[in-house]
């Protein structure tokens, strides 16, 4: 049963669906964050700091990391000319 799992979670095209999926929920994350992003004064207001005052923006980012290390991986195995089209599913 754990083996199965296992050879589950190290295919590479369960890696670059994961990947979409990851992407997918970062882009959901921090939308949600910068929209409830606190309004700071104008001289500071330019940096983008505010967003990180937001929970949502700092879970995109752990997304987005986790997408990073799912994608290095899909990248071992599966050609660039494959994989990146088929992770641009995000985008349709």
């Amino acid at each position: 049963m754990i083996q199965k799992a296992k050879e589950l979670l190290l295919n590479p095209w369960f890696q670059l669906a994961l990947s979409v999926l990851f992407v997918t929920t970062s882009e959901v994350f921090l939308k949600r964050g910068a929209v409830e992003a606190p309004r700071l004064p104008e001289a500071v207001n330019w940096t983008g700091v505010s967003g990180l005052a937001s929970l949502n923006v700092w879970y995109g980012i752990l997304f987005v990391i986790a997408s990073f290390v799912s994608w290095l991986y899909v990248l071992r195995f599966i050609p660039l000319t494959i994989a990146f089209p088929l992770s641009n599913f995000v985008h349709v």
